[in-house]
């Protein structure tokens, strides 16, 4: 049973502390030590002479990111357990689900514990902010996979495994929770290239890794993909005496199987009772053909993000008043995917150097006082940086200045239809963005730097075909 760190008795405190130090003490080069099971995530190219058999082969921005992520933990786990001399040991988890557990727990920040890590940008006793752990939001998407970002509760659907991707299309889960808690805990948790050296980073992935079966447990349409590429595509990994092994998403859903389980759930509260959704399809491949994207209104004027909250007026033109209205209410003729998204589309992003904070973004807020709250229909989600960090550790601050910036897509459809924003009464649609200030006052990371400039091109509100 993998259990909450909060709820550790004091021996499997004590054989958790030993496995970790064991790890600590064990040379680089050794796939059972805590710096070669680091790198496997990520490492900086500065720092190594020799790359090293599956360094820097972690999962982010596919639908490979669960999966892959779980064997990750799961191979790690028995060396883990190996090295503590504790049969019972198992990696537990860190419950940013509830709400008085959003502190790092204080023994990660004991000097006189293999827990703690000097390298982090938040403070003992600082809760992570809720809406960057905005799992129930994430919850309510219902398909694995898309190809845009956000409307995949897994990832989008890709062709072939990657790493270091210049993409910022990420898994609902992985962006409404995963990578605003990197980015909050910052520095070595802010990098995916030094994620793993941060004993924090292992309870909050097995966190992650409980929120998938807990989606899955919540039904109404919701499975893992079923098609043999994301099945069966094999990764590397090294069991307790080092030995190299090889794991598929198909060897890693049944909890059964691999000997654990986690010893509570958690309870969905915000998730519309309209998302029954059992039409629709679990991976979402690419568009139908022949079906073209509608634009319901834009905004072309370049901005600026800094540290401040912005809005911006969006337009609906009468003559775009019926498209958005037919968009929410549905469209027929698509078989087992029967309604089209609206979606919001942050053209042109590019930084000066990768933030080191993320921004939420509300549709049609009406108050700044009511920002902060992920469990409401002004929420749509996060933009984040997260795997851009890894681009400057390597020296490329300038990715994304030069050619064409990101591209960054957020679902609208259930926001706008919980508003009840349809026909006439659509004129405008207000998009605010919100940086995020749970890290405010702290020193400026130093993995990613400080006083980035974040500018947009343009914003354009589109109903496109699921």
């Amino acid at each position: 049973m993998r259990k909450s760190f909060s709820s550790l008795t004091s021996r499997e405190l004590d054989s958790l502390e030993r496995g970790v130090r064991v790890m600590k003490s064990r040379p680089k080069h050794d796939p059972t030590s805590w710096w070669y099971q680091a790198n496997m995530h990520g490492y900086l190219d500065q720092e190594e002479e020799t790359i090293l058999e599956a360094w820097g082969s972690c999962q982010h921005a596919n639908w490979w990111f669960l999966p892959w992520h779980r064997a990750y933990l799961f191979a790690f786990e028995r060396i883990l357990r190996a090295a503590s001399g504790d049969v019972e040991l198992t990696l537990p988890y860190w419950d940013w689900t509830d709400r008085s557990q959003r502190a790092l727990p204080d023994r990660f920040f004991d000097s006189d514990s293999p827990l703690f890590e000097k390298n982090r940008c938040i403070k003992q006793g600082m809760p992570i902010a809720a809406t960057a752990v905005a799992w129930e939001h994430a919850f309510r998407v219902v398909s694995f996979a898309s190809p845009c970002g956000g409307e995949g509760f897994g990832g989008p659907y890709k062709r072939e495994p990657g790493h270091r991707e210049h993409n910022r299309n990420f898994g609902a889960l992985e962006v409404c929770a995963h990578n605003a808690v990197h980015t909050e805990i910052g520095h070595w948790m802010g990098n995916p290239d030094t994620a793993g050296r941060d004993p924090i980073f292992w309870l909050h992935h097995a966190n992650v890794d409980r929120l998938w079966g807990e989606w899955l447990r919540l039904g109404r349409g919701r499975r893992n993909p079923d098609d043999p590429l994301w099945l069966e595509t094999r990764f590397t990994f090294f069991d307790p005496g080092g030995r190299r092994i090889e794991l598929s998403a198909s060897n890693v859903l049944d909890l059964d199987r691999l000997g654990y389980y986690y010893d509570k759930g958690v309870s969905v509260q915000a998730v519309p009772p309209s998302l029954a959704g059992p039409q629709r399809r679990n991976v979402i491949k690419a568009f139908p053909p022949g079906m073209m994207e509608e634009v319901i209104a834009t905004d072309g004027t370049p901005r600026t993000l800094g540290s401040s909250p912005q809005t911006v007026r969006l337009a609906v033109e009468p003559a775009q008043q019926p498209r958005l209205t037919a968009a929410l209410g549905g469209f027929q003729g698509l078989g087992d995917a029967d309604h089209r998204i609206v979606r919001a589309i942050f053209t042109d992003v590019r930084y000066d150097t990768p933030p080191s904070r993320y921004y939420s973004v509300y549709i049609n807020l009406p108050d700044l006082a009511q920002a902060g709250d992920p469990n409401t229909p002004y929420f749509v989600g996060l933009i984040t940086f997260f795997e851009s960090a890894s681009q400057a550790a390597m020296g490329h601050r300038d990715g994304m200045k030069a050619g064409q910036g990101a591209s960054i897509t957020l679902d609208l459809t259930e926001n706008l239809r919980e508003l009840g924003l349809l026909g006439a009464s659509a004129d405008s649609i207000t998009i605010t963005l919100v940086p995020s200030d749970a890290r405010a006052g702290m020193a400026a990371d130093p993995l990613v730097g400080a006083g980035p400039t974040v500018s947009v091109g343009h914003i354009t509100i589109a109903a496109t075909p699921e």
